[in-house]
């Protein structure tokens, strides 16, 4: 294995993938650890061109809920990008592993709503919201979700390769219309998908289950989940409304803003406001909801 990526000395490989590696690096020049994301490429160049969108998306996104990308490279013909080196688990792994409370998750889905808030006042959706690319990070004894993973986000400005013909995002956590006809996808698919974070959260279990794919495709098209009640009886009814919301199979119906899922976290009525707008969202909602 190669030890070093430019002045980047590789400590150990993170995860390998088809379609790329990440490792885990320190900067010779300042001693700080980092991770970094390398594409296997094979004469790829549509690949080539998601990754280093994915780093552009994702340079000078800062925030405490989101994984940074401090620089764009190019090492032996292969585009990378060097982020935050996160030590923590996923979102999906935490869930399996920790017997945790109701406010605890409820605390964690606050801070992945401002993060998502953040990528969407910046014009960037995510397209592959789900446990899997959400970090657990402890600071100070403080559970800290933070987001990764900016593969397949894509700019709303940008017309570059957004009119894609492949279902792009993880079965289970992808809106409808981005099974229908990826080129058609806006910002409220990704608030589809952080409905279904919500309902992992709330219930512990995701909201659409199959046999195989391809029925669990029919499942999402139809919008056909289990209810949470039928899988936790005293569910707060807020957290049922947040989820509804969320899960709503019309994005020109569905609620408008990760923002606004969190207000009906804390009891607003939800609809709110005329369905064919677009409203700016409210302001930051103080504190997490705690369920009573």
């Amino acid at each position: 294995m190669t030890r070093a990526i430019g002045h980047y000395d590789i400590i150990e490989q993170i995860d390998s993938g088809s379609m790329a590696t990440i490792y885990r690096v320190r900067d010779r020049r300042t001693g700080r650890e980092h991770a970094i994301k390398m594409l296997h490429l094979d004469n790829d160049e549509e690949a080539s061109e998601r990754v280093l969108r994915e780093g552009r998306a994702m340079l000078g996104l800062q925030h405490k809920n989101i994984v940074g990308v401090d620089e764009v490279i190019n090492h032996m013909g292969k585009p990378g990008f060097v982020m935050d080196y996160v030590d923590g688990p996923t979102l999906d792994e935490w869930i399996n592993d920790t017997d945790s409370t109701l406010t605890t998750r409820m605390a964690l889905f606050h801070g992945i709503a401002e993060g998502l808030h953040h990528l969407h006042m910046r014009g960037v959706i995510h397209r592959d919201l789900q446990p899997a690319n959400i970090l657990i990070q402890t600071v100070d004894g403080v559970l800290v979700p933070r987001i990764i993973d900016l593969g397949l986000s894509k700019h709303v400005r940008d017309t570059g390769i957004t009119d894609m013909h492949s279902v792009f995002g993880t079965l289970g956590y992808i809106a409808p219309e981005q099974i229908k006809s990826t080129a058609t996808v806006g910002h409220r698919a990704d608030i589809f998908s952080l409905g279904c974070i919500l309902y992992v959260l709330a219930c512990e279990a995701e909201p659409f289950d199959a046999e195989s794919d391809l029925k669990l495709m029919d499942l999402i098209v139809a919008t056909k989940y289990t209810p949470p009640r039928e899988v936790v009886p005293d569910l707060p009814d807020s957290i049922v409304r947040a989820i509804v919301a969320c899960l709503e199979h019309d994005p020109h119906k569905r609620i408008h803003h990760s923002r606004w899922v969190l207000r009906v976290l804390q009891g607003a009525p939800w609809p709110q406001q005329p369905t064919n707008q677009t409203p700016v969202p409210p302001g930051r909602v103080r504190g997490p909801f705690v369920p009573n």
